[in-house]
């Protein structure tokens, strides 16, 4: 008939709308009953056509037949197509209410099934709003109250009531909620707040460790002081995780163990992921000189392997590149001469003319 020229659409569009409309008919099998006398009546203004009847086809589906062969569906009143006291009755709502959404939907400019799905759905989501209003809770009486009100004024079809009730209803729940979250925030503030005098309590047994030459026990402290923290508190967070690495560092440096200065290196990088260079080159700076010492001190306990005295080296002259030299010029000389002593160590193994030549240099 030209409809898909005029709607802009391909075939291929057409049969995905139609597929589309043919699941929801089927997953919805009241519509089947529904939309039968409207397909009798198209099929009946065919022509040539005679309006069909069954044996099946009921009363409804007769006196919808014969008034409107020659009328327009969307003037077919609800009652032709379904009997408003079985729909009360499924449902389970007052007749007052039914009557009320039945005006409305009579209204409406919408073909029959249409009218009659309208309603239906109409009618479900009153009996489910009425049975939520009306449900046993732990409300306030006030809140409890309104609900009730706004359930009977549903029930009674007064919606300009249930209207104002339930926007009392919605003002009583946001202003609880409203209480709820400032009671939230003030607990959060609280609890962020003991977080942290908690890590701070951990980080002292942590220096009392330490004091103790304990330094197994004090890493361990530092890194739980850490770990505890509230989200947020990074400069706290990399303050532990370098008196973490320190200590796993200064108890490396007791036993010479290669294991235990990897393990050191690994926390001194740790900690230099929570600091900036530019925010914090101070401590950037310390934490760059102690992870260069423990991958110097495992470069020269593996002669065979020049990876970690590269590694020293590079990070020695990053470390370097952030030191005001003319504010600190000890510190910065003693990186130098550190970064100068990894290079030696290089030269030993490798390149010696170009890796002692930049020693010289530094």
């Amino acid at each position: 008939g030209g409809l898909l020229t005029q709607a802009g659409l391909i075939e291929d569009a057409c049969r995905f709308l139609l597929e589309t409309l043919f699941h929801y008919v089927v997953e919805q099998p009241r519509f089947l009953v529904s939309l039968k006398p409207l397909l009798e009546e198209f099929a009946a203004s065919l022509p040539g056509n005679a309006s069909p009847s069954s044996p099946d086809s009921g009363p409804a589906v007769a006196a919808n037949a014969s008034a409107n062969t020659n009328s327009s569906p969307t003037t077919a009143p609800v009652q032709q197509v379904v009997d408003l006291g079985e729909l009360r009755a499924r449902h389970g709502i007052p007749e007052a209410a039914l009557n009320k959404l039945h005006a409305i939907v009579t209204a409406q400019s919408l073909p029959a099934a249409q009218k009659l799905a309208r309603l239906d759905e109409l009618a479900g989501w009153l009996a489910r709003t009425v049975a939520q209003l009306t449900k046993p809770g732990n409300d306030p009486i006030e809140l409890r109250r309104l609900k009730l009100e706004a359930a009977n004024a549903l029930c009674a079809g007064d919606l300009e009531l249930a209207m104002d009730l339930l926007k009392e209803v919605r003002q009583h729940i946001r202003d609880a909620r409203r209480r709820t979250e400032a009671r939230l925030n003030e607990e959060m503030v609280a609890l962020k707040v003991q977080m942290v005098e908690e890590a701070a309590a951990t980080a002292r047994l942590g220096e009392l460790a330490l004091a103790r030459f304990d330094f197994d026990t004090a890493a361990d402290l530092f890194s739980d002081a850490a770990a505890n923290l509230p989200a947020g508190e990074t400069a706290l967070e990399a303050d532990s995780r370098q008196r973490q690495a320190e200590a796993l560092a200064a108890r490396a440096e007791m036993s010479g163990d290669v294991k235990a200065l990897q393990t050191a290196a690994t926390a001194f990088r740790a900690a230099m992921e929570l600091v900036s260079h530019t925010a914090d080159p101070v401590a950037w700076a310390r934490l760059g000189v102690g992870l260069g010492d423990m991958l110097m001190a495992i470069g020269v306990r593996t002669p065979g392997s020049t990876i970690e005295l590269e590694q020293a080296a590079v990070t020695y002259d990053g470390v370097v590149g952030v030191i005001d030299r003319t504010a600190h010029p000890m510190r910065w000389a003693l990186v130098q001469l550190s970064r100068a002593a990894a290079l030696i160590e290089l030269g030993q193994r490798s390149e010696r003319s170009t890796h002692w030549k930049a020693a010289a240099t530094a």
